[in-house]
């Protein structure tokens, strides 16, 4: 029975649909004062446009002046169908799920949602309405996943599910560099103008800064600015923000930039500094793999003169550094690679690393100016006289690495 009452309804929407198609209304004329029609445009082809006749779905025809319709939506074949679907569909948990599941498969998810919705205020233990809704049984609740994650402390953030604590932490992040790009437009408008006519307001503007959020920005311009004069400038007014990113960053540069004058500048700040930090920093260096950096960071030392660094300057007196070595075939070019990267290539070559060790004179020279003693490399004759100083100042390097 079930079976042949499911075969007439179906003929029925049919014939409805066939006898109905030529009076469904087709598009949504949304007016300028608020409101909707619905209905069938029955002039489509006028040019220029002046009226609208319109056949409402109601039925009759009606005329509307141009200037009243702020906007005209074509409706889809499926939404015309189920406008003659809905009409017919029982109010029944049954034939919702059926118009529910009509909707999923021609892709009308509004329509949709407001059908499964309606099985639950019909049957609120309808399971698959409840798992189309996103519910799941939850200790003998029917729960969504939203309000699991709320008793659960969770709170959705950016699309995502967070502890209020994280979103706090990632507001405060999303501030941070919100503020940060502003300030890089800021300092690349002010760069701009170094060494043109409005140079001494630009350099006036630089030095006043004294955000921490404008570091990085000035650091890039440190590395990337290679105008000497300008690259002092960015290097005071690291120095006068002051804080640990900011002299850390001028200690990068006193002893990675390649340029001997640029290295000097930033040390010349950092001396100014008096900041603990910064010696530990270049005692960290004195342990880089690069033999250049070793000697670098010792000369920083020296001209810190800070005492506390001679401890990790005794280990630095000798350092050893791997070297990479390609060897070829009989009759085939060989090439030799050094701590500073390749020189060449081999094709059918062979590699070999050695450890090579380096006396540093960096390193002495900062041991002799800190100690006014002398034990040349004798690393043991330094490590006998260091510990038999009664007061050794130290530091644990490793905390700013």
């Amino acid at each position: 029975m079930k079976t042949i009452y499911s075969f007439f309804r179906l003929l029925l929407i049919g014939l409805l649909l066939v006898v109905g198609s030529s009076s469904t209304r087709a598009e949504v004329f949304e007016l300028v004062h608020g409101g909707t029609i619905l209905g069938e445009l029955l002039n489509p082809n006028q040019s220029p446009r002046t009226t609208y006749l319109i056949r409402p779905s109601i039925g009759g025809e009606l005329v509307l002046d141009r200037a009243l319709v702020k906007k005209v939506t074509k409706r889809s074949s499926a939404e015309q169908e189920y406008e003659i679907l809905v009409r017919q569909a029982a109010d029944t948990s049954e034939s919702q799920w059926e118009l529910a599941e009509w909707c999923r498969k021609h892709q009308l998810g509004p329509q949709r949602q407001r059908h499964l919705k309606r099985i639950l205020e019909l049957d609120s233990n309808h399971r698959k309405a409840r798992v189309a809704l996103g519910y799941s049984n939850y200790r003998g609740h029917w729960v969504t996943q939203e309000d699991l994650m709320k008793q659960r402390g969770f709170e959705r953030y950016q699309g995502r599910w967070h502890t209020t604590q994280e979103i706090a932490l990632l507001e405060r992040r999303e501030k941070s560099k919100e503020v940060e790009r502003n300030w890089n437009l800021r300092i690349k408008r002010i760069v701009a103008q170094l060494g043109g006519s409005n140079h001494d307001r630009a350099e006036a503007e630089l030095l006043s800064i004294r955000d921490p959020a404008a570091v990085e920005p000035l650091a890039r311009v440190l590395e990337k600015d290679r105008r000497r004069e300008m690259q002092a400038l960015y290097a005071r007014a690291l120095a006068q923000i002051g804080d640990l990113q900011a002299v850390l960053t001028l200690a990068a540069a006193a002893v990675e930039d390649e340029d001997r004058e640029v290295r000097m500048e930033c040390l010349d700040q950092l001396k100014k500094t008096k900041r603990p930090e910064v010696t530990a920093y270049f005692a960290a260096r004195l342990r880089d793999k690069e033999n250049q950096i070793v000697n670098r960071a010792a000369f920083a030392l020296k001209e810190l003169k800070d005492p506390r660094s001679v401890g990790p300057l005794i280990e630095a007196l000798i350092t050893t550094h791997k070297f990479k070595s390609q060897k070829g075939k009989p009759g085939q070019t060989s090439a030799a690679f050094g701590s500073d990267g390749p020189g060449g290539l081999a094709m059918g070559s062979s590699t070999k690393v050695y450890t090579v060790p380096f006396e540093n004179p960096a390193v002495l020279d900062a041991l002799l100016d800190l100690t006014s003693v002398n034990f040349l490399y004798d690393v043991p004759a330094w490590r006998d006289w260091y510990e038999s100083k009664k007061v050794r100042p130290k530091f644990d390097a490793r905390r700013i690495e």
